[in-house]
């Protein structure tokens, strides 16, 4: 019998791919200036934020309980065929295309290509598959704790504290922080990887699902207010709240995927049909992600629009997504060439 889909967990995957294209359109918001452009493209980067955590964490919810399924042999062989062999070829698809375009020099040799590749310097936007390969990684240890949630519990309490809060405030008060004040074992985005764990089982009253909300409000304004003060005091772009790990992004995302959970999802995709077709979206995700970059520069080309424009930082986005589905859909549908569409 095939495994019923998780409804919340596609309709997280669509917005927060959508939410990554955005992200990737909206350049303008690192270059500050004291106009209304930057603030809503500063409005806009903090709406979306939260998409790339919440990716991590539907890692953490899906795979980290995978010894219930498969082996770990399987289990890596799965990750090998469905994220490393697409990230290598479209490394290499892409660093083609960019020297073909003249965007970039062809490397010296292979270790100039080893070291574009590991540094994700052919796309930028893959810099996210460094992270999530050592999260599989680590995923192999934390499977044998899965039935001991009072171990990850306190695993991403810790984490949280001494990973996230205290980083945070420090750089709010302008103290130096001591990077050996960390937990090692779960460092980096692991601590998303668990909190999807736990989180997808966890029981949580409406008073704790409401104050997770409303922290989630606090955090995105305190970022956008408070972005917005700090660089008007400092004449330059502040980034104190910035950061996947910082304070602000991580009650976002936490309050993103506790609202998605507890909405009766089935009531807006009520039929069997619906729902298949939100899976059918949900399953382009990564191929969109893989190529929305190309869609970026060609966009740009063509349109003669500059980055800084309303309509490519609105219109653009939607556009780009709508493409690169299309794209990954009919690909997804060939032979050979799905195999770059996993």
């Amino acid at each position: 019998m095939a495994q019923r889909r998780v409804l919340y967990y596609d309709v997280l995957n669509v917005i927060a791919c959508f939410g990554v294209v955005a992200l990737h359109f909206n350049t303008l918001v690192y270059a500050y200036s004291p106009t209304f452009d930057w603030r809503q493209a500063l409005s806009t980067d903090c709406l979306f934020y939260w998409a790339v955590p919440i990716f991590f964490m539907l890692t953490g919810a899906t795979l980290l309980g995978y010894r219930e399924k498969y082996d770990t042999r399987t289990f890596f062989l799965k990750r090998a065929r469905r994220v490393l062999v697409p990230f290598l070829a479209w490394s290499v698809i892409a660093l083609v295309w960019k020297v073909a375009t003249g965007q970039m020099a062809a490397p010296a040799g292979p270790r100039s290509f080893l070291q574009l590749v590991f540094n994700a310097k052919i796309i930028d936007a893959y810099w996210f598959f460094i992270p999530l390969f050592m999260i599989y990684l680590c995923l192999p240890v934390l499977t044998e704790l899965r039935s001991n949630r009072r171990a990850l519990w306190y695993l991403a309490g810790l984490a949280f504290v001494f990973n996230v809060a205290v980083p945070s405030l420090c750089t709010v008060l302008g103290m130096e922080h001591n990077p050996d004040a960390t937990v090692p074992m779960a460092s980096g985005y692991l601590l998303y990887a668990l909190l999807g764990y736990l989180l997808k089982d966890a029981e949580l009253d409406q008073k704790a699902r409401c104050a997770l909300y409303a922290a989630g409000v606090v955090a995105y304004l305190v970022r956008f207010l408070g972005t917005i003060a700090l660089s008007d005091a400092a004449g330059a772009l502040n980034e104190t709240f910035w950061g996947y790990q910082n304070l602000t992004c991580f009650f976002e995302a936490v309050a993103v995927f506790v609202f998605a959970r507890n909405v009766r999802w089935d009531r807006l995709f009520g039929t069997e049909r619906a729902q298949q077709g939100l899976a059918q979206v949900a399953s382009c995700s990564f191929g969109v992600y893989l190529i929305h970059m190309f869609a970026f520069w060609y966009g740009l080309l063509l349109t003669g629009l500059q980055g800084a424009d309303l309509l490519w930082r609105t219109a653009g986005p939607v556009v780009a997504y709508a493409l690169c589905l299309t794209i990954v859909w009919i690909a997804k549908r060939i032979p050979l060439i799905r195999t770059l569409f996993p």
